[in-house]
């Protein structure tokens, strides 16, 4: 499976693609799937979030940075790496620019990443 992000401005744009091969034919093609997805707000351009949705995004950020410090080790959070969708889903990633896979930045400790992400909300 090969996976791509592309960014425009506040855009996200995933595509994913699937070789199936066909034994019978010799032949084999690529199934290709986009989800684009508009992140309109990042935690950076935020003044003030009332006390239930910091503790929504609390939540959903040690989620989100969970699996990504599980693939890429733990990293320190900047407030741009946040982002919340049209539906109010808070979103992740582990760089400012979202179209690049791969970790960006130094690797700290899992304590000090956490306390990244809640100096960000608090």
């Amino acid at each position: 499976m090969y996976y791509r992000r592309k960014n425009h401005s506040r855009w996200v744009a995933a595509l994913y693609f699937k070789e199936k091969s066909s034994e019978e034919f010799c032949v084999s093609r690529s199934i290709a799937h986009i989800f684009i997805e508009k992140i309109p707000i990042r935690i950076s351009d935020l003044k003030d979030m009332p006390i239930p949705d910091a503790i929504h995004t609390y939540s959903q950020c040690l989620q989100g940075y969970g699996e990504l410090a599980s693939i890429f080790g733990c990293f320190r959070v900047h407030p741009e790496y946040i982002g919340v969708n049209e539906m109010g889903v808070v979103k992740v990633w582990a760089g400012s620019n979202w179209s690049q896979l791969g970790m960006i930045g130094e690797k700290i400790s899992e304590q000090e990443m956490v306390k990244s992400i809640i100096d960000i909300i608090d």
